[in-house]
Parts: structure tokens; C-alpha cells; sequence
């Protein structure tokens, strides 16, 4: 009986760290009910102490999301981390996408990341070359620069 107990646990602590999500949460409140329920185990008390530093910290990330503080934060680390250019999100990534986590291995998300990185290098080149064209029109560069930097300021 000694080994069931440290079974279940670790049996719960990797299947829920394998599903990731919203399931690590259900796989902990299943481990809980085997424990409380089929092994007689005592519940304990709610931890307040962790409670309180969560609520907290959820709070000021909050009140810095409203005021435009994480945005900051990650101009200051592309800053500090420019030459790493493929850990850090810019900003306008942040609220322009679906947030999902699949759990999927985030690997295969930096490769796409680089992948689109290369895309729109290759875009804007070739959006260069058909400027130095004889065709091109002076004026439309210069308005998607100006809108660009609208865009980049805002």
C-alpha cells in the first residue's frame, strides 16, 4: 500500500504534464478525489498564503495590461535581446492572434515563427526590387512606409 500512493501521484503529476492545459488541472482534481475518496486520505486546507500571492499577481498583470504596460515591457526585452530576435513576440503579436496552447511542443512553433520571419524578409525584398522597377509609382512606397510607421508607433 506504501507504493500505491506514490504511484498514483506521480502517475497524475505526468499524464497531466503530458496533456498540458486545462488538463493538468482536471488530471490534479481526479488524483484528489482517488486520494480523498477511494484511499481515505485526509483533505488538507486551502494553502492562503498562495492564494493571495496569485490573486495578487494576476491583478497587477491586469492593471498593466490595461494601461499598456506588458507591450512595454517586451519593446524593452526586443530591446535587450534584438540580436535573439526568435525568443521574443513583438508587441503587435500579442493581441493580433489566437492564443492556444495545444500542447503541442513550442519547437514547432519558433520553426514557424522563423519561417515567417523569412517570408516577409522575402516580401519586402521583392516589394523593393518592383520599386526600383521602371513601372513603379513614387507615391504608394512612400504612403505604406509613412502607414508602416503609423503602425510600428501606435
Amino acid at each position: 500500500m506504501a507504493w500505491l500512493e506514490p504511484f498514483i501521484l506521480l502517475t497524475c503529476i505526468v499524464a497531466g504534464a503530458r496533456l498540458g492545459g486545462i488538463a493538468l488541472g482536471t488530471i490534479a482534481g481526479l488524483g484528489l478525489v482517488i486520494f480523498v475518496f477511494l484511499l481515505g486520505a485526509p483533505p488538507g486546507g486551502p494553502p492562503g498564503a498562495v492564494l493571495g500571492m496569485i490573486i495578487a499577481v494576476i491583478t497587477a498583470l491586469a492593471a498593466m495590461q490595461a494601461v499598456g504596460g506588458l507591450d512595454y515591457l517586451v519593446q524593452v526585452a526586443q530591446r535587450l535581446l534584438g540580436h535573439l530576435d526568435e525568443v521574443v513576440e513583438p508587441p503587435d503579436g500579442l493581441h493580433g492572434r489566437e492564443c492556444r496552447d495545444d500542447g503541442d511542443d513550442h519547437a514547432e512553433h519558433g520553426a514557424g515563427r522563423s519561417t515567417r520571419r523569412r517570408a516577409q524578409q522575402e516580401y519586402e525584398n521583392d516589394e523593393a526590387e518592383a520599386r526600383d522597377g521602371p513601372e513603379s509609382d513614387t507615391t504608394e512606397p512612400r504612403a505604406r512606409d509613412d502607414a508602416r510607421e503609423q503602425n510600428e508607433e501606435f
